[in-house]
């Protein structure tokens, strides 16, 4: 995962309606503040996945979450209106099928999730490659029912999804060693938050 410099500067025009500067935490703040995450996809999400990546997304990011940090709404980007207003607002696009299949192992490199800094400032649009994920995680679907993986597909891209909100909350681009915020997941790192693969792993926060 890493905090990038683009070539160009990048404002998708369907969310000009809504996209906001997203205000740093103040000391001062008397009102908690309020950001909706909008998550578009490239190709079209089976609808059994949507409730498990989205309650996933609301768990870690309410978790990574500090108390006097913002409060967290998410939502599907095809449940935009025309004119909608929204305090301040963080795109998720969603590259590739994010379609959980089994598989055998395989190496997978690769990017799995960046954000833009343009003029020292991290921009509010976070990059998630699910085609990447999918390799990641297919042998993890070979070993599990097939009614978890879109839960196990959810709980990977929220996890991604968690370490690039930080970077922008924090407006950040450093890394730690462990914990969410390492510079590289491998398939166990992306199920640390969900409890099946967690246990006796080590791979807290």
């Amino acid at each position: 995962m890493r905090v990038e410099l683009p070539r160009r500067l990048r404002m998708p025009a369907f969310l000009l309606t809504i996209a906001a500067s997203l205000a740093m935490p103040s000391a001062r703040a008397e009102t908690r503040q309020r950001v909706t995450v909008i998550v578009f996809t490239e190709y079209k999400l089976h609808e059994s996945a949507w409730a498990p990546l989205l309650a996933a997304l609301q768990r870690d990011l309410t978790d990574a979450d500090q108390p006097s940090g913002p409060a967290i709404e998410v939502m599907r980007g095809d449940d935009v209106k025309r004119g909608m207003q929204v305090e301040q607002a963080v795109s998720v696009y969603l590259h590739g099928d994010c379609t959980l299949r089994p598989g055998p192992w395989q190496t997978a490199n690769g990017t799995l999730g960046w954000v833009w800094r343009v003029h020292g400032q991290i921009e509010p649009f976070v990059h998630v490659d699910c085609t990447l994920l999918e390799h990641m995680l297919a042998h993890k679907a070979a070993s599990i029912n097939s009614n978890l993986w879109d839960q196990t597909m959810g709980e990977a891209i929220a996890r991604v999804v968690e370490h690039e909100w930080l970077h922008i909350y924090t407006q950040s681009p450093e890394h730690s060693r462990h914990g969410v915020m390492k510079a590289q997941f491998t398939a166990d790192d992306l199920l640390s938050a969900d409890e099946r693969h967690r246990a006796g792993r080590g791979l807290g926060r």
